[in-house]
């Protein structure tokens, strides 16, 4: 759905928000990429990160609009986080959902309702449980499944590889 341009124009060329934010995409932290609302070529996304400094707080809440009209590299339009350093969009945070949508079609992205979102007349109410608790993302009924491709090898090639590979030498 977007290039990793988008990635280099939103970190101004700087390495450690890349840095960070793909080691924060490969760890697992970054859930619920979805998307809010689509007016024409306009994708309003958002993304959900737990806190690393406080893995049972409320997530940090990144939104992306992307519009996809427009030349590649310059698609996202706003992209805002919750987080302290959430302004500059050169966070973690935004960093790996914009790399999520860089490795995923616009198919993949879930339907966000609104009673997935926080309430806008006023805050949720806590009950002193902690707001994440771990669970599996097939066990919310809002994601979809992404389906993984299997492909299927026939022995003869099977046997072909095994032989090549047990031919190989290793050097240390």
């Amino acid at each position: 759905m977007l290039s990793i341009l988008e990635v280099k124009k939103i970190t101004e060329g700087y390495s450690r928000p890349v840095v960070e934010g793909e080691a924060y995409y490969e760890s697992g932290l970054l859930f619920g990429v979805g998307l809010i609302e689509k007016k024409g070529t306009v994708l309003r996304c958002q993304g959900l990160a737990v806190q690393t400094s406080a893995t049972s707080g409320k997530p940090h809440e990144i939104d992306v609009e992307i519009d996809l009209k427009l030349e590649v590299g310059n698609r996202i339009t706003s992209l805002k986080c919750s987080c302290i350093a959430g302004l500059s969009s050169k966070c973690k945070h935004a960093v790996a959902t914009v790399l999520w949508l860089t490795r995923h079609a616009e198919e993949d992205l879930s339907d966000v309702s609104c009673t997935d979102l926080e309430q806008q007349w006023g805050k949720l109410k806590t009950s002193g449980k902690p707001l994440l608790e771990g669970c599996r993302l097939t066990e919310l009924c809002h994601f979809k499944q992404i389906k993984r491709a299997e492909v299927q090898v026939p022995e003869e090639t099977r046997k072909k590889w095994a032989d090549i590979l047990t031919k190989c030498k290793f050097y240390n």
